[in-house]
């Protein structure tokens, strides 16, 4: 989102989920979320990767219950639900107000799919490109998505 987006949409706007876990929002491209589904919609659908995008932040897992939400995303006829403790919505951010990490923390932190971070409404989005956090939290358990 943040390498792209300021390349594609200099002096724009663009379209951000926001979701929170543990307490904090996070955020990725409009463009990277297939869908959104409550996990009792989806939790039949065959060869679904339930994938925690928790543990490789460092944060807290909740259990799956019939009411947690889930971010769906296809990658190449895989589909994958990450599971999130809300989902906020879809908004529309300045390109202005999007940053890249700095560069003491993208010494620091050892997770590709961090990329930035937004501002909306004084509050802080950290952002994530979902189709990064995926391939690194598969690569760790040795199953590398299809590129």
């Amino acid at each position: 989102m943040v390498e792209g987006t300021h390349e594609r949409m200099k002096n724009s706007n663009v379209k951000i989920v926001i979701f929170q876990m543990n307490g904090s929002s996070f955020g990725c491209d409009l463009e990277q979320a297939e869908s959104f589904a409550l996990y009792q919609e989806i939790e039949q659908t065959p060869n679904l990767l339930i994938t925690k995008i928790q543990p490789s932040l460092h944060l807290p897992v909740h259990p799956l219950e019939s009411d947690t939400r889930v971010i769906l995303l296809e990658r190449n006829r895989e589909t994958f639900a990450l599971p999130v403790d809300r989902i906020k919505g879809v908004f529309t951010v300045s390109i202005d107000n999007i940053f890249p990490l700095p560069p003491i923390l993208q010494e620091s932190v050892a997770h590709p799919g961090l990329i930035g971070f937004g501002i909306l409404d004084d509050q802080i989005i950290i952002l994530l490109d979902l189709e990064k956090t995926v391939s690194f939290i598969s690569k760790k358990r040795g199953k590398i998505p299809s590129q």
